[in-house]
């Protein structure tokens, strides 16, 4: 016998199941990150909290965007039309900040700016 799940639970598993995807697709970098530990003038020279720093923001950048696209994907039963608005959602909160021309309306986006506080995240402040 099967257990009924809800629409709840779908939408969570989806929600892991992109987030899962993409960690796995920043994992191969971390061959970089060897490589500059082992090739470098001294061996382990690197900064270990900005890029172990860089790395947990881009993690928490890429889940804020599957977030997104999740979200856009419950407004549509159309596959095309939800990667649309996806892509559409994403592109405009990435590139919110070029687009603003008053100063107050930028203010007022200025805490939305996901790219800008991943910037700030990998220096070491926010």
């Amino acid at each position: 016998m099967t257990q009924p799940i809800s629409i709840f639970q779908i939408i969570f598993s989806k929600f892991l199941a992109a987030s899962f995807l993409a960690v796995i697709t920043i994992l191969p970098t971390l061959i970089y990150y060897i490589s500059v530990y082992q090739m470098g003038e001294i061996v382990g020279n690197i900064d270990h909290p900005t890029t172990i720093g860089g790395y947990l923001g881009l993690i928490l950048l890429s889940i804020t965007f599957v977030a997104i696209g999740v979200f856009a994907s419950s407004l549509s039963k159309n596959q095309v039309i939800a990667f649309l608005l996806g892509l559409f959602f994403n592109f405009f909160i990435y590139f919110i900040h070029c687009c603003l021309c008053w100063e107050s309306i930028r203010l007022l986006f200025n805490k939305t700016q996901y790219v800008r506080s991943f910037q700030c995240f990998t220096q070491g402040y926010y």
